[in-house]
């Protein structure tokens, strides 16, 4: 080391014990033991800039160098001063090495400014996740990737509304990308439909539409491209038709029934039954359902009720059925062909096979006393005759 110019004779009141180690590949590691010395050595601490920021900063570079710093602690020298103190001084600091960072196609690519965003974003049950790029020649190229396991509470989200998570976590994340860019988000359409569907969003729905509006305002370009007569424009990946007893329709429903809200909303947030104090202020439907908390479960975002019979031999999961769709169901259990217009109970057994709600039997009942089918049927009541 002193014959390459790479340590030099000096004396001084410190010292500090050198020692060789020997590597895998069998050569020798020259190590010194400056333990003692950092223990008094003043700390000139700085934060270290952030790895994303620094490669934003090379946005519309073509040109890239990279220092090789093998033995890198032999290539920085140290100040004349500080060189009392037994550290080998460093030398050659010329004998640093350009080299060219692309010999290959990169996985990511650096961001223009010049070029419009693309976001792509999906969901499964443990995660969401995205993909920023842009279009540069013929080809797409990835600027970013972003990705997020999701909590308990998220994951009994139905599969729309994580869907739509994704779309709003991953623009929050590429903030700093999209903020006043034009940019194409492609996702599956039917959760902003599904989101801008609601009449009166509230909670957590409304704080989504007011983050997407704000996030996606410059879209409204897009709108004519793609055919979206709607305030957030996206291009269409899928054009099926809603199901309107999908997971995500159904758990819509029950938000917006006020008796079975508070309850979904409880279970999707919390595994912890509310005290009688939260719940008190509620309807006596609401503190009905809250009587059958441990009976009830979620489903892929949608509350359950579970019946079992007195042994425990059978059980069967009904639908917390919320108050717009009892006479859609009630029409199909009693008045449909494969009803037959049964009377009370066997109208009441068909029904609870599948679904429950808060006071069932008295709507059942009331339907088919309503009922005009049945009601012709037993055509008008006999009035007895008085004996003579």
């Amino acid at each position: 080391m002193l014959d390459n110019g790479i340590i030099e004779e000096s004396s001084g009141p410190w010292a500090s014990p050198i020692v060789l180690v020997k590597k895998k590949d069998g050569s020798t590691r020259f190590c010194v033991d400056y333990r003692k010395l950092n223990e008094i050595t003043k700390k000139d601490s700085y934060p270290l800039p952030r790895i994303d920021d620094t490669l934003d900063a090379l946005n519309g570079s073509q040109w890239f160098t990279t220092l090789d710093l093998k033995s890198g602690y032999w290539q920085v020298e140290i100040r004349p001063e500080d060189r009392r103190q037994p550290s080998p001084p460093y030398k050659d600091f010329g004998n640093l090495s350009l080299k060219q960072v692309l010999t290959s196609s990169p996985i990511l690519t650096y961001s223009r400014t010049d070029k419009d965003f693309i976001l792509d974003t999906d969901a499964s049950n443990e995660g969401i996740g995205a993909v920023l790029s842009q279009n540069m020649g013929n080809e797409e190229h990835v600027v970013a990737y972003f990705s997020k396991s999701l909590g308990k509470p998220e994951r009994n989200y139905c599969v729309t509304r994580k869907e739509l998570l994704a779309i709003v976590k991953s623009i929050e994340h590429f903030h700093h990308y999209l903020y006043g860019q034009k940019f194409l988000l492609r996702t599956d359409h039917a959760s902003l439909r599904w989101l801008l569907n609601f009449k009166e969003p509230e909670g957590q729905i409304a704080r989504w539409i007011q983050r997407l509006q704000e996030k996606l305002q410059t879209l409204h370009e897009c709108r004519e491209k793609f055919g979206m007569e709607i305030d957030i424009s996206v291009k269409v990946l899928t054009t099926t038709s809603v199901d309107p007893w999908s997971s995500c329709e159904i758990q819509k429903a029950q938000l917006e029934d006020p008796n079975i809200k508070p309850i979904l909303e409880k279970k999707l947030y919390s595994a912890d039954r509310p005290s009688w104090q939260e719940i008190s202020p509620e309807s006596p439907a609401t503190k009905r359902y809250w009587a059958l908390w441990d009976f009830l479960h979620l489903k892929d975002g949608v509350l359950y009720h579970r019946w079992e019979s007195d042994n425990g031999s059978s059980c069967r999961w009904q639908l917390i059925l919320p108050k717009s769709r009892i006479p859609e169901v009630l029409r199909e259990t009693h008045d449909s062909a494969s009803g037959g217009h049964f009377r009370v109970m066997k109208t009441l057994s068909k029904t609870r096979e599948r679904f429950y709600w808060d006071r069932l039997r008295a709507d059942v009942e009331k339907w088919c006393r309503e009922c005009h089918a049945c009601g012709a049927r037993k055509g008008p009541k006999t009035r007895s005759l008085a004996t003579l």
